[in-house]
Formats: structure tokens, sequence, C-alpha cells
């Protein structure tokens, strides 16, 4: 029986990944308080977290710093960060965005978001789950998705 479990429960999940290195994680707020206590909870968990008020040097450290994840406070940060990704999507690596806010109301394009302040489990369990997908996700369903990295993004398949 255990072994049927095992293999069953690694079918519905498909292959486990093994880190290299740490998830690296930027987290882009105006709020002090959520940016401090993100970050330092990332950390606590072995990520190497990073933090800015603003998405406007997004960018160039998500290129620099090699981010895999984003997770961006409010609909217009995660607006203006995906027009700033989608600029420099040939110097930028793919990076997975996750999307809080005061409440848990979609953005205006649908994509569902976390409260802010809800608890610190559901918000590592949704930085993992958009790595994986970034990590799956080919230059082409990129594009098909509109993922902001997708524009000059080399098709691989």
């Amino acid at each position: 029986m255990g072994w049927e479990a095992t293999r069953q429960d690694e079918e519905e999940e498909g292959a486990r990944v093994i880190r290299l290195r740490p998830l690296r994680v930027l987290v882009v707020s105006s709020d002090e308080p959520f940016r401090a206590v993100t970050s330092m909870l990332l950390s606590r968990r072995g990520c190497r977290a990073f933090s800015l008020t603003a998405p406007y040097a997004a960018a160039e450290l998500v290129a620099r710093e090699r981010i895999d994840v984003v997770v961006v406070d409010g609909a217009d940060r995660r607006s203006a960060l995906a027009e700033e990704l989608s600029i420099t999507a040939g110097a930028a690596p793919p990076v997975a965005i996750v999307l809080v806010g005061e409440d848990e109301q979609p953005a205006p394009d649908g994509e569902p978001a976390l409260a802010k302040w809800a608890s610190f489990e559901e918000l590592y369990t949704a930085v993992e789950r958009a790595d994986r997908a970034r990590a799956t996700m080919r230059p082409r369903d990129a594009e098909r998705t509109g993922h902001p990295w997708a524009r000059g993004a080399r098709a691989l398949d």
C-alpha cells in the first residue's frame, strides 16, 4: 500500500525538482512592514529575498539577481511591472508573478490575488506554485497567455 500511495502522489504532482540554488524572490510593495515581514519569512524558508518599493528598477534586479518569483502588491504595480518586464524581455529571465492586495478580489484582468496579510503559508505555497509553473512554461505558451516576459522570448519548442 505504501508504494502505491507514493507512486500515485508522484503521478499527481509530477516530477520533483531539486534546487541547486535558493529560490530568489523579489517583493515589490510600498508597504514597509509588509516588505520587511515577507522578506524575513522568505529568508527563514531558505529563499534569497529582495525588496523594492516600486517596480521601476525591477527588470534590472530580475536580470542581475536571476529572480524566480516576484510578489507584487496591487494591480497597478503589477501592470507597471509587467510593462517593464515586457520591454526588457530579452535581458530579463522568465519570472513568475504572485499578486497580493488588500483583499482577495481579482485584478482587472481576472488574475487571482491573495490577501496581502493572509497567512504566510498561503503566500509561500503560491510562490512555490508560481515558480513551478514558470519553470515548465515554454515561450510559445507564454505568448499565448500574455505572460510579461513573452515579448522577445526565443522559442525553444
